[in-house]
This record gives C-alpha cells, sequence and structure tokens, in this order.
C-alpha cells in the first residue's frame, strides 16, 4: 500500500491516519509457516516541521518450533514509529530517518521491514523447550527416551577429563 504524505510533509493536513490489513505470506517466516493477517493502525503527523510515522501492528504467527519442531501460534502485537524524510529534502548524516521518495511511503515494506526486526532469529514453543533426541528424534518435552544416545562418543572422551 502506498500512501501519499506530501500534504503532511507541507503541512497543509496535520496528520493522516492508517488503517490497513494485509497478509503475511510463508516467505517471510519460512516455507513451513502459515499465511498470517496483519492489522496496521497508526498516524502520520508534522510535529514543528518533523514528519512522524507511529504505528502499530497486531499478527499471529503460526509455525514450527525450532528445536522440537511442533506446530506453535504466537500473538504478536509491537508498536514502532520513525521519522520519515523525503528524499529531496536535505538530511543530516547522524539523523535516524526513514527516507523516501516523492512523499510516498510503502507501509508493507515498511511493516514487514520492522517486524522481521524486532522479532527473534529463533522461534521456540517454550524458553524452557527442550527439542529433539539427538539419536532417536523423540520430543523431549513429552518425557525421556529410552535409546543410548546419550553416551558419548569415543571420539570425544578426551574432553571429558577437563569437566573433571
Amino acid at each position: 500500500m502506498q500512501i501519499n504524505l506530501k500534504a503532511v510533509f507541507l503541512d497543509t493536513l496535520p496528520e493522516i491516519r492508517i488503517e490497513h490489513t494485509f497478509v503475511l505470506d510463508e516467505e517471510v517466516f519460512g516455507e513451513n509457516s502459515e499465511n498470517s493477517t496483519v492489522k496496521v493502525l497508526g498516524f502520520a503527523e508534522n510535529k514543528f516541521g518533523a514528519v512522524i510515522l507511529n504505528f502499530k501492528v497486531s499478527f499471529k504467527r503460526v509455525s514450527p518450533c525450532d528445536r522440537c519442531l511442533e506446530k506453535t501460534e504466537k500473538v504478536y502485537s509491537l508498536e514502532f514509529s520513525h521519522q520519515l524524510k523525503d528524499a529531496s529534502e536535505e538530511t543530516d548524516e547522524n539523523t535516524e530517518a526513514l527516507i523516501i521518495n516523492d512523499y510516498t511511503l510503502d507501509l508493507e515494506e515498511t511493516v514487514v521491514s520492522d517486524i522481521l526486526l524486532e522479532l527473534p532469529m529463533l522461534y521456540f514453543c517454550s524458553d524452557d523447550c527442550k527439542g529433539l533426541c539427538s539419536g532417536c528424534g523423540k520430543n523431549l518435552n513429552d518425557g525421556a527416551c529410552n535409546c543410548t544416545s546419550g553416551e558419548l562418543d569415543p571420539r570425544l572422551s578426551k574432553l571429558k577429563e577437563f569437566l573433571k
């Protein structure tokens, strides 16, 4: 969704309200994830010559846990704020601003970038997830397995001496 903010930049309109819904496909969170609907509510306003974009996003992420591979669902509600500058304006190198072209903001691109930067790299069903047994593949959250994978690899037996 493209939003023209020229009226806000020129201060002929004090603010523009933003209400948008779009679908994040599985490419954003990985091929085993489900599509997720993102709801965006916010506004762009001119505050003393600086254009500020504030918005909240809410969405549900359904993906397999990176430790145990169980399908996990989490609901997120995140808030973001950006100072906006048009590419035609002079910008100070120290200013942390989101540069847009022709007073037009690509809202979905901005939202997806913010979401990806905010979420953790690894996705777990819980903080204390035990994962899968490296020998038999049993989900250790369901209980201990009876395989012999807990035995030390003979090639690493010398390293065990350091722990004594």
